[in-house]
């Protein structure tokens, strides 16, 4: 399934309904939406989130509730500027991948240094 101009239509109108449910706040501050993947591409999928929106993510391990089949979900928290690009990112890795999204306007988190963490050694 190619990125065809409705599918990028409503990308756009959840990233406004998303911007506009949380009000002028999103355009002074950096909203996140929390997405997860589920997808047999993840580790495609999590490279392409490394190098092209420059963001982490988190690897679950999982496990169907139809089949019992394991499976690794992604975790990905991005801002609503950054949604779109994620969208066409797994459209184009994965087509058929599942994706859950939600508001993640009450997150913690401790930032991690690139020059300390592995993962950032390899790219």
């Amino acid at each position: 399934m190619a990125l065809t101009p409705a599918l990028l239509w409503s990308c756009v109108r959840v990233c406004v309904w998303l911007c506009d449910w949380k009000g002028a706040e999103c355009w002074t501050k950096q909203c996140q939406v929390c997405s997860i993947l589920f997808s047999s591409h993840w580790e495609e999928l999590r490279d392409g989130i490394y190098q092209e929106l420059n963001r982490g993510v988190t690897i679950l391990d999982g496990r169907g509730g139809f089949n019992s089949e394991t499976k690794n979900v992604v975790l990905v928290v991005v801002s609503t500027r950054q949604y779109a690009s994620l969208i066409s990112l797994i459209n184009r890795i994965d087509p058929k991948a599942f994706v859950i999204t939600n508001d993640a306007s009450d997150m913690r988190m401790v930032k991690v240094s690139p020059t300390l963490h592995p993962i950032f050694n390899r790219m």
